[in-house]
């Protein structure tokens, strides 16, 4: 048996969302030719930005896939949108565009930073620059020539009062006189040139010592704007395009393609963000003449909606605004290609190849074809889904799953009503609850019951109903799911209920195990007369004869023993209620045992009370 489990756990398997090339409905490749002719017609225009609509999983991404399959990798750059939610739009693009070309590590020479050169990639994500400040000093001639003869005259001075006393002592008369002689020739020259070089060679001093104002290179960070300006964009823009073009990996005739994916999953202000960066994108491109386009995979009516919310919000003409949405889609895009509906393609096909996918081809064709009927019919009458692929692999993989949790129960939920619960709970959930709490009522719900009618053309209500609610509370054996409405139904005595409850199962064990589940409330029967007789009314008059049981001759010799111990039990005999009286005599004129012992025990505490009145004088 676990060997045949492991076997299952290995035919079915969840099916993959992400985009592929292979055109399994036969219309994403019709779309990606549609654009490939836009391209190919519109290369002398200015403005080449296309719009891709079609709603959340309609095939947008798998049109961007074929694409890059037809032509080329390395034509077709994508810039996901939901992967950089958050961080700073214009930066993120630019980084990602200089990864795709391979050139994060080019060198920038930076002119603004003393010709300083960066890696675009260090451009493009640091968020503080190093800043060089050289101050330059500039003093002027009378003051400069003024501090050095000063600087000078002292200099002279300390040498003459060293030369006074350490060296002409040591020196013969005769060599200073000789010496003596050439200095008073030429002192006046000597003197002159002097001055000159001291002047070059003591200004720095002077600066230093005199006016307090140092040579240096003063180095600091300073904090750099964190999103780039539209002047720097378009300057980094241009030296990426220019290395790109110097790579091979751009040309100015083979068509490149800039792909904005998953807008639909990002925010409205990313999403107004994003088409105001393909505008200033595309307002450089123009200017360089490179056969670049933008693709704008987005949601027609998501995007209309964020127009008329954020840009139009001020109106209160709502024909104003759809009026206005109108004209900005215009304006941004030139060019739109729309995905249409799946309804009217072989999706059914598809389908089925997929559900066989999932379930490694071993459902029978009449299981498909009732579970596609299942998904087509609430598809089409949801109110929040629309028929797309993504849809379709959606319900096929929550059906894996629900599979999988049920795969090693020995009563599993059949395959069929499986679909039935996945279907329900996926899109009318909150009806679907209320169907539950209702006690699986549809006649209130005219789509849940066309639904669920679907499933009656093969299945008795009550199996249905028992499957479906095994499956929403994850029980294998509902019944244990109404025993504490069993027994407020048997206190309430409302046995119209408890016979609702019993009618949901069409297997007699299972009612067998709910009355046994009631009855496990012993001690509390044992103790309240009128709780055992309410259970024997309940046994008794409950209808259930249709199931071949007979739960009142099951349960007849064990009422009847609490019975015997309650009337032998003065206190818990005198707790007996007026309304269950008759529940009392009922079961005294089927059961001469029980009188008998009724009648003993009256007369017993008759007599108990006529002693005690007598001996109270009263």
């Amino acid at each position: 048996m676990n060997s045949e489990h492991e076997q299952q756990k290995k035919e079915v398997k969840f099916l993959d969302d992400s985009p592929v090339s292979n055109d399994e409905l036969k219309l994403h490749k019709n779309i990606a030719n549609t654009i490939k002719k836009i391209i190919d017609l519109t290369k002398e225009s200015n403005k080449k930005i296309i719009g891709l609509f079609g709603p959340w999983g309609s095939g947008k991404s798998t049109v961007v896939e074929i694409l890059k399959n037809d032509l080329g990798k390395d034509k077709v750059f994508i810039f996901n949108s939901w992967s950089h939610r958050g961080d700073f739009l214009k930066r993120a693009f630019l980084l990602e565009m200089a990864k795709s070309f391979n050139i994060t590590k080019e060198k920038y020479v930076n002119k603004e930073n003393n010709n300083k050169e960066l890696t675009i990639e260090k451009i493009l994500t640091r968020k503080l620059i190093d800043k060089s400040i050289k101050p330059t000093i500039n003093l002027e001639f009378p003051t400069a020539l003024l501090s050095i003869i000063i600087l000078l005259a002292i200099i002279i001075t300390a040498i003459s009062k060293i030369i006074d006393f350490l060296i002409i002592p040591y020196i013969p008369i005769s060599w200073i006189d000789s010496l003596s002689n050439i200095i008073d020739n030429k002192i006046i020259i000597v003197g002159i040139v002097g001055l000159i070089l001291s002047y070059f060679a003591l200004k720095p001093f002077v600066e230093f010592y005199f006016l307090k104002q140092v040579d240096i290179t003063e180095s600091h960070l300073t904090k750099e704007n964190l999103e780039f300006t539209n002047y720097d964009y378009g300057k980094y823009l241009n030296y990426i395009l220019k290395k790109a073009k110097e790579k091979n990996k751009l040309s100015k005739s083979n068509p490149f393609i800039i792909v904005f994916d998953n807008l639909d999953r990002v925010d409205d202000e990313t999403v107004l963000n994003t088409l105001s960066m393909i505008q200033l994108t595309n307002e450089v491109i123009e200017k360089s003449s490179f056969n670049i386009y933008f693709l704008i995979p987005i949601d027609k009516e998501r995007l209309e909606k964020t127009i008329k919310t954020i840009i139009a919000g001020d109106s209160n003409n709502k024909e104003e605004k759809e009026k206005f949405a109108k004209d900005f889609l215009e304006k941004i895009f030139p060019y739109k290609v729309n995905i249409p509906n799946i309804i009217h393609s072989d999706w059914r096909k598809f389908f089925s190849k997929k559900i066989q996918e999932a379930f490694d081809f071993s459902l029978k064709k009449d299981d498909i074809y009732f579970i596609r009927r299942i998904f087509e019919n609430s598809i089409i009458k949801s109110k929040e889904k629309n028929l797309t692929p993504r849809e379709i692999k959606s319900f096929i993989n929550s059906l894996v799953e629900n599979y999988l949790y049920w795969e090693n129960f020995k009563y599993k939920p059949n395959i069929k009503l499986q679909s039935l619960y996945v279907t329900l709970n996926n899109y009318f959930s909150k009806d679907f609850k209320e169907y539950i709490a209702g006690n699986l009522d549809s006649n209130n719900n005219k789509e849940l019951n066309n639904i669920v009618g679907i499933a009656k053309e093969e299945y008795l209500e009550k199996e249905i109903k028992e499957s479906l609610l095994k499956q929403y509370f994850k029980v294998e054996e509902i019944y244990v799911l109404f025993i504490e409405q069993s027994i407020q139904a048997i206190d309430d005595e409302k046995l119209e209920n408890l016979k609702n409850i019993v009618n949901l199962f069409e297997d007699k064990y299972k009612i067998e195990q709910l009355f046994y589940e009631v009855w496990k409330q012993k001690d509390e029967l044992r103790k309240d007369i009128n709780l055992l007789l309410k259970f024997y009314k309940a046994v008794k008059e409950i209808d259930i004869y249709d199931k071949e049981i007979d739960i009142y001759n099951k349960y007849r010799c064990k009422i009847s023993q609490f019975l015997k111990e309650i009337i032998n039990n003065v206190n818990t005999f005198s707790k007996l209620k007026e309304p269950n009286i008759d529940k009392l005599i009922d079961i005294l004129n089927n059961n001469d045992e029980i009188k008998t012992l009724f009648l003993e025990k009256s007369i017993e505490i008759i007599t108990e009370v006529s002693e005690e009145k007598e001996s109270n004088g009263t």
